[in-house]
């Protein structure tokens, strides 16, 4: 089924909800209460946000065909939001609809900002675990909840790597040569740790454990990552100008903190251009993204 459409100057992954706490089987908050009413329709980004703070403004206009939604989708980074109904935000930016009124026929306006981003650029960033703040790091850095054998792989296929960018590059790859993407993969047994299980044993796993996968890695080297989950950005529709977004769009991927770029999302499982660059416009790229 159609869950919403997007009319966008960008290519994006439509973010709903990010969560920053991984116990072995689930994501959750840090900071459930963290949140506010969004005034004069002004988002109030989190301080290590870079997009939002210094990137290039996009805009999209969402009309959303499900009965009622608990989030608002938006390409990162939110900074103004105009709806018919009253929103507030989370600390780190995420929208939510407070009344009722967000449901089938809603249309709604997002004005977000991006880094112009490529991967030298990433990769001439200095370690994140140098210059990032304690706040930063001790959120989205500490050691995670991971077995030592997850945390033994990460160093190894890292090992070699000299950049954070080359570090998650290198991760990726080896999923993507170890490990297996599908739809159908099964839920991981109960009473284990679900990212040890997908790499260690099943090796085949769906968005979720592969993103939540590539976040524990990242952490486990020092590197600060979180979760996101959303929408990929679905079909283009050329007649019109339009993203169409289904059920099976709905996403998940991870987001890695870089300095002097903020939050970046990379995601094994789909080829979406890095925001910012010129293949991440719509009419460059609308119709090229995919499943991988």
């Amino acid at each position: 089924e159609v869950v919403m459409t997007v009319r966008s100057d960008v290519v994006s992954f439509w973010r709903t909800e990010l969560y920053d706490t991984w116990d072995g089987t689930t994501w959750t908050r840090s900071r459930p209460r963290d949140g506010r009413l969004v005034t004069d329709g002004t988002v109030t980004p989190s301080p290590e946000d870079l997009a939002a703070l210094e990137g290039r403004p996009s805009s999209q206009e969402f009309r959303l065909e499900v009965g009622a939604a608990t989030a608002l989708p938006a390409a990162p980074s939110p900074v103004e939001v105009d709806t018919p109904f009253r929103v507030g935000q989370r600390g780190d930016g995420t929208l939510l609809p407070v009344e009722r009124g967000a449901g089938r026929g809603t249309t709604y306006t997002v004005r977000s900002r991006q880094m112009r981003l490529d991967p030298a650029t990433l990769r001439r960033a200095p370690r994140a675990a140098e210059v990032a703040s304690a706040e930063v790091l001790d959120r989205y850095a500490s050691a995670p909840v991971a077995t030592a054998r997850v945390v033994e792989l990460a160093e190894r296929v890292t090992a070699d790597a000299r950049t954070d960018h080359d570090r998650i590059r290198a991760l990726e790859g080896w999923m993507d040569r170890n490990t297996r993407y599908s739809l159908d993969a099964p839920l991981s047994p109960s009473g284990v740790d679900v990212v040890d299980h997908f790499l260690f044993e099943s090796r085949l796993g769906w968005c979720e454990q592969i993103a939540s996968s590539l976040v524990v890695m990242a952490r486990a080297v020092g590197i600060p990552a979180r979760l996101a989950v959303g929408f990929a950005p679905g079909e283009w529709d050329d007649v019109g100008n339009r993203f169409v977004v289904r059920e099976r769009d709905a996403h998940a991927w991870a987001e890695v903190w870089f300095p002097g770029a903020g939050w970046v999302p990379f995601d094994p499982t789909a080829d979406v251009p890095l925001a910012g660059t010129a293949e991440a416009t719509a009419g460059a790229a609308a119709s090229d993204w995919r499943e991988v």
